[in-house]
């Protein structure tokens, strides 16, 4: 009995020792439009918005609450410079409008991040500050629901799975590699060492129309490669990496199955939100 409550007491005391996910300094200030000239005329430059991790510290500029909700929660369908996404709903009508430029650090000896980690919802306690900070300034209040939502989903194609088992302990990764050829079209190889099907669906939901789903019940880690042409008639940024000849290379070469259909995806809920006071 003694034990256990040695041990209870000594849990509790690891939690509170654990320091709030809070930043030591922050100030969010609306943005302000700069001043140019266009030909001799004065006019005003529609500001880039920008957000960049440099170890401890935060910034971001020209960056609407839409923005820094889609760094803060890593809803990472929603690219947090456009202004609308299926997995984020409500909020007041100013939330992808007005812009603000924040500065925030946090404390010595919290992890040190990138920018890029951010991006890709790596950075946790990061992440879980800024929401903190945005509950704090911006008293914003969400929940999430489960919708049925249009969506591309893996399953295991009706061969079977045509990727092998991973290495116990490796790395997991899952990565794109052009192919360039002396003749013919330019090809995207995408490599999977030791990742799950979950890996996979969460790097192409970044670059698709609509989120992806993993519904092949499998749980296990794979080593893949599968290669796709480009299409040369799509444009975009992500034109060579979702192009059409993806579906039939993942079943054929993979054996997975990729469709679009309906699933289950969570949705951010924005319940209530106001503009931030004075610092």
């Amino acid at each position: 009995m003694l034990r256990r409550v040695w041990l209870i007491c000594s849990a509790a005391l690891v939690i509170a020792a654990q320091p709030a996910a809070v930043f030591d300094a922050a100030s969010v200030r609306p943005s302000r439009a700069r001043p140019v000239v266009y030909g001799g005329t004065k006019g005003v430059e529609a500001p880039a918005a920008v957000f960049e991790v440099n170890g401890l510290t935060f910034t971001g500029r020209n960056l609407n609450l839409y923005a820094l909700i889609v760094e803060a929660y890593g809803l990472k369908f929603c690219r947090p410079l456009a202004d609308a996404c299926p997995m984020l709903s409500g909020g007041p009508a100013w939330l992808a409008r007005d812009v603000f430029d924040i500065q925030a650090k946090a404390p010595a000896g919290s992890p040190a991040y990138t920018t890029m980690q951010l991006r890709t919802a790596a950075a946790p306690r990061l992440q879980e500050m800024l929401r903190n900070l945005l509950a704090d300034r911006f008293h914003l209040k969400t929940h999430q629901e489960r919708r049925q939502l249009p969506v591309y989903a893996f399953t295991v194609g009706t061969s079977g799975i045509r990727m092998t088992k991973g290495s116990a302990g490796a790395k997991s990764s899952v990565i794109f590699r052009p192919v360039n050829t002396p003749s013919g079209p330019q090809s995207t190889r995408v490599v999977g060492s030791n990742a799950t099907v979950q890996d996979l669906a969460d790097l192409y939901t970044k670059f698709m129309d609509r989120p992806v789903i993993d519904m092949t019940g499998l749980s296990g880690r794979f080593d893949f490669s599968v290669e796709y042409e480009a299409d040369p008639d799509t444009t975009g940024p992500f034109a060579a990496l979702t192009s059409p000849a993806l579906f039939q290379a993942f079943e054929q070469q993979a054996g997975l199955r990729l469709r679009a259909t309906q699933g289950p995806v969570d949705v951010l809920i924005v319940d209530s939100a106001s503009r931030p006071g004075a610092n």
